[in-house]
């Protein structure tokens, strides 16, 4: 499972698992959205040492990753999956 992010509905982060096909999964308005027009989140070089950090009722630690910096949107992880948090509603959707 990997991160991604689409422009579909502005913009959205969610998770591209190849085996489940060749979109990203991406949580709007309460259901699951699919789009095959994605990007992908990669470290390309190896430069960053990202780790995964505890957080909850839509706080962001610093140095998040942001998919949408225009709307203050960021990866986010739960046990059920990838998907964003949105600091507007400070909530991940998953």
């Amino acid at each position: 499972e990997f991160v991604c992010s689409t422009s579909k509905y502005s913009c959205n982060s969610g998770s591209y698992d190849p085996v489940q096909g060749s979109f990203c999964s991406f949580p709007y308005d309460g259901w699951e959205q699919k789009s095959s027009q994605f990007n992908i989140l990669v470290n390309t070089g190896g430069f960053e040492a990202l780790d995964w950090v505890d957080d909850s009722f839509g706080t962001v630690p610093e140095n998040a990753v942001e998919s949408c910096p225009s709307i203050d949107v960021f990866v986010g992880r739960s046990r059920d999956g990838l998907g964003k948090v949105s600091k507007e509603h400070r909530a991940l959707f998953v």
